[in-house]
């Protein structure tokens, strides 16, 4: 999955799998990380090509409602929920 850091209030960064139609999203309130699951790629793309990211997101992934769960970081060499936790 490639992933792409975007300037938005709501959203810091997506990747976007259309294999598995797989999305997957940071917050930059807390940097928490969810994957939503099923989203077609006409999705991705209205989320990347409009001038709002955010509002964007909520329009076509949000209030759709595709299932999410929260994830960790997804990036390579990105620490882990479990490892960040362990001090």
């Amino acid at each position: 999955m490639r992933f792409f850091a975007i300037v938005s209030t709501h959203l810091s960064h997506i990747g976007y799998d259309p294999d598995s139609q797989t999305m997957q999203v940071r917050f930059p309130s807390g940097g928490k990380w969810y994957e939503y699951e099923g989203v077609p790629p006409i999705a991705f793309v209205r989320v990347m090509c409009e001038p709002s990211h955010g509002k964007a997101f909520h329009t076509f992934v949000k209030k759709p409602g595709y299932a999410f769960r929260q994830i960790d970081d997804p990036r390579p060499g990105a620490q882990s929920l479990a490892a960040r936790t362990e001090t």
